[in-house]
């Protein structure tokens, strides 16, 4: 099998063995991967010669054309990440028959999990970016019976939950599936998350019941975290004071793989990524209101002629790909590893995540402080065994 440190937790494997000797557990980290029940294996290799990881087989990235957008429905647009095209994306597929499979929050907020959506009242479950890792993998049935049946499929995930999938549906026919992927910096822990929940549940006194990752209240370059509570109260932080958002940023509680994805650059196999212009007020600033452009690449002629159909429902403007993701090196580039992430992540089980957090992202003096002799001596002590 895969080494953890490659293994990206896509579930294909999982769902691929032929007798179910494979099944996910989670780590104390918070992260799910791969474990072999050795009295049910046949040892016939079909786990390992669809990983994507292992055997990469999935459709590269050939790009038609880069476009910066922006939904014309100020609603959506405010609701969503970036420029609310993956919302007309979907609602066009759903018109047509088909069924959208998203990320959504789990229904105690401490968690996320792919969900199946079959009208446009329920696409706000999975509109939005979501800062921890789903399982994916527990759809990719329905994706598959969709499909035998003739309906059209639209897929949203992270590059390597695209390629789970392919490689879960290697011999079936998918000219009805599109697939979407983001420019993603990596998934954060899901016991990080749910430890931070807990503690915000116990400073209100009162259960989360919604979660905003992108709250463009203040605008969509300086974004909020926001947590809803049962008792009316709420928790608002730009996500540049917040410190799981800080944490998030900063590389510390991110699965091993993602410090070296293989689902970067070319090889997001998707039919259409999407992900924030951020370069907008160079690249095309007339577009600058600061209410949230999507950079929209189109990988396939298939991703192509979906995002065509929605031409009159956007604002919308061809932009020259390579200065696109210049300013987004996380479409081409790994988040980079700190050198103390493992003492971080062997306290988040002991300490409160408060404290943990506090210490490793916050921004007062006596933390910096502490972060920069907890570096020196974690990078002494790599050197001694050199």
């Amino acid at each position: 099998m895969i080494p953890p440190k490659d293994c990206s937790g896509c579930g294909a494997c999982v769902h691929i063995c032929p007798v179910r000797a494979i099944e996910f557990v989670k780590d104390r980290e918070g992260f799910y991967y791969p474990e072999i029940d050795c009295e049910k294996c046949v040892n016939c290799g079909a786990c390992e010669k669809k990983c994507p990881i292992l055997c990469p087989q999935g459709p590269k990235a050939v790009h038609t054309a880069a476009y910066a957008a922006q939904n014309r429905n100020e609603q959506a647009r405010h609701c969503s990440s970036s420029g609310g095209v993956f919302s007309l994306l979907a609602e066009q597929v759903i018109r047509l028959g088909g069924i959208v499979i998203g990320c959504a929050m789990t229904k105690d907020c401490y968690g996320a999990e792919h969900q199946v959506i079959t009208n446009e009242q329920g696409l706000s479950e999975i509109r939005g970016s979501k800062y921890l890792q789903s399982r994916a993998d527990q759809v990719y049935p329905a994706v598959k019976e969709a499909l035998q049946n003739g309906k059209r499929v639209l897929f949203s995930g992270t590059p390597c939950q695209v390629a789970g999938l392919h490689a879960y549906l290697a011999n079936a026919k998918t000219e009805n599936l599109i697939t979407i992927d983001n420019i993603c910096h990596g998934v954060p822990s899901p016991t990080v998350w749910e430890r931070y929940v807990k503690h915000w549940e116990s400073v209100k006194g009162s259960k989360v019941v919604s979660v905003q990752f992108r709250n463009k209240e203040k605008g969509w370059k300086t974004y909020s975290l926001v947590l809803s509570f049962e008792n009316g109260e709420t928790y608002k932080s730009i996500c540049t004071a917040d410190l799981y958002c800080r944490g998030f940023v900063g590389d510390y509680f991110l699965r091993r793989s993602c410090y070296d994805c293989h689902a970067k650059g070319e090889y997001h196999g998707a039919d259409i990524t999407l992900g924030d212009l951020w370069g907008i007020r160079h690249i095309c600033k007339p577009m600058d209101d600061d209410g949230g452009t999507s950079l929209v690449l189109l990988n396939t002629a298939k991703g192509e002629a979906l995002f065509h159909t929605i031409n009159r429902e956007m604002e919308c403007q061809q932009v020259d790909f390579d200065e696109a993701i210049r300013h987004n090196p996380s479409y081409y580039q790994s988040s980079s590893q700190r050198v103390n992430r493992h003492c971080f992540m062997k306290h988040i089980q002991k300490k409160p995540i408060i404290n943990l957090l506090d210490f490793y992202c916050g921004t007062r003096l006596t933390s910096r402080i502490k972060r920069k002799i907890m570096k020196f001596m974690a990078t002494a002590c790599r050197g001694d065994h050199l």
